[in-house]
């Protein structure tokens, strides 16, 4: 009976081992599912940061570029249908094209000023600079 019972407890440890090793083989394959996984997210995540550093270059870039653009003076040659001979006062006539202009499309007469007068009926190169001081553009400005 003895030794029956040390044959079954052979065939029952033979048994329990080869469970557990394909217990311990599953639990190899799913280890190397995960770090493969994990290795493919390491990857996405690095071309991740690439772009986000890229676009923080762009960024960067653009926010440059429309600091500069909107610093940077606008100048526009206005004809007016009148005889420039008959504009005495150069400083005030300049001064009512401003206030005029401003009215006309909402822009700070501050950002407004007359750059200078010609003749050819007249013209008036009015510049416009944008005054970070008077706030957030907007798309009337």
């Amino acid at each position: 009976e003895m030794e029956n019972y040390a044959q079954g407890m052979n065939i029952l440890n033979k048994r329990n081992a080869e469970k557990l090793d394909a217990l311990v083989e599953h639990q190899a394959d799913e280890v190397r599912v995960l770090t493969e996984r994990y290795q493919q997210v390491w990857q996405e995540l690095q071309g991740l940061r690439h772009q986000v550093h890229k676009t923080e270059g762009l960024l960067s870039d653009s926010r440059q570029t429309v600091k500069r653009l909107s610093t940077d003076p606008i100048v526009v040659a206005l004809t007016l249908e009148l005889d420039f001979s008959e504009v005495s006062d150069h400083e005030e006539f300049g001064k009512q094209v401003v206030e005029d202009v401003a009215r006309a499309t909402g822009v700070d007469a501050a950002m407004l000023s007359v750059a200078g007068l010609r003749a050819g009926s007249v013209i008036v190169d009015l510049e416009m600079v944008w005054d970070q001081s008077l706030g957030e553009r907007t798309l009337q400005d």
